[in-house]
């Protein structure tokens, strides 16, 4: 006669299994409990994302038109420079000169306020604890310089897609309004300066050519002598240049009708240059490219992970139970069987 053996590792395992059979309602009960703690903790717990938006180069070609001005403002710079890399120069400048106005956190501070969670949050506060408040708020804010180009992308962390598109364009646009106004006040400056140069140089001309004036009528020459004048030395024939010569040979006349000239000048150029300056002030064009509708949302607090975290444990703590439950009273059986 054979003899059967026994695995008994599968003996334990179906017992096991029958025990958790048995016990299936309070593992599926406590299993279902640490689900709902665990979602009730979750809902409190609030999700956090980083928006972003990218800020690109402006592509508009009235930016060329400052270029034009910075030749007249300052001639010294070489006008021989293709269009296309003009444009691209100024373009740079002006989306770095828009990175430095925004990195002073002036324009992310008056926007943070405007949020209705940090607006409650310093309410009350002293002006000067509420500045601090608020330069704690503007390092949610990220300026970032993309890799492998000229262009930039603003980060922000919110709870809020909204709230952080509206924050996106008021921050920007107040950003634009300010950068605008400074550059438009340099011009101006640039331009008064330059103003003033020029008649500073004429005043002073003006000056000489009355003092030449003065000694040309004191010695009776109404008309221009230069060309009269010739030295010979050593049986050398030398002309003089007129323009070395004193500046009253000229003549009384062509001194007086000079200074006259300048005393009517109407500085056209100057008028000019302020009609480009008043032209681009009031043009509309980009001065960065950006796009509200591509801004790109990332949450940052992953809470999924707690659901299923809560699952287990009420799973492993119903399994324990069942087990626990049974071996004690396994044990009150056993004891009042003896």
């Amino acid at each position: 006669m054979k003899k059967k053996y026994y695995n008994y590792d599968d003996i334990e395992l179906t017992y096991l299994f029958k025990i958790l059979w048995r016990k299936k309602i309070l593992i599926l009960v406590t299993t279902i409990i640490s689900s709902l703690i665990g979602h009730a903790y979750v809902s409190k717990i609030e999700k956090n994302y980083q928006y972003s938006i990218i800020i690109n180069q402006s592509k508009s070609h009235k930016l060329n038109n400052f270029d034009l001005l910075d030749r007249m403002l300052s001639p010294e710079i070489p006008g021989n420079i293709k269009k296309n890399v003009i444009q691209k120069q100024v373009s740079q400048v002006i989306l770095k000169r828009f990175i430095r106005e925004i990195q002073d956190k002036d324009e992310i501070i008056v926007n943070l306020k405007n949020l209705k969670e940090i607006r409650q949050d310093i309410n009350n506060l002293s002006s000067e604890n509420e500045k601090a408040k608020l330069y704690n708020y503007s390092n949610l804010v990220e300026i970032v310089n993309i890799e492998d180009s000229n262009n930039f992308k603003i980060n922000f962390k919110w709870n809020n897609r909204d709230e952080a598109k509206k924050f996106f364009q008021d921050t920007i646009e107040l950003t634009i309004e300010n950068l605008k106004n400074r550059v438009f006040a340099e011009l101006e400056n640039a331009l008064e300066i330059q103003k003033k140069i020029i008649l500073y140089s004429d005043i002073q001309r003006l000056n000489y050519l009355t003092e030449q004036s003065a000694i040309a009528k004191e010695l009776k020459i109404e008309d221009n002598q230069v060309k009269n004048l010739n030295l010979s030395q050593s049986s050398v024939q030398l002309t003089i240049n007129p323009t070395n010569v004193a500046y009253y040979l000229r003549g009384s006349k062509a001194i007086d009708k000079e200074i006259e000239l300048i005393n009517q000048r109407k500085y056209k150029n100057l008028n000019f240059i302020k009609s480009e300056i008043d032209y681009l002030k009031n043009t509309n064009f980009k001065w960065v490219e950006y796009n509200l509708f591509l801004i790109k949302g990332k949450l940052l607090n992953d809470t999924s992970s707690y659901s299923i975290i809560s699952i287990l444990i009420g799973l492993a703590s119903g399994i324990l139970y069942a087990l626990i439950s049974h071996m004690v009273l396994s044990q009150v059986t056993s004891k009042k069987r003896a």
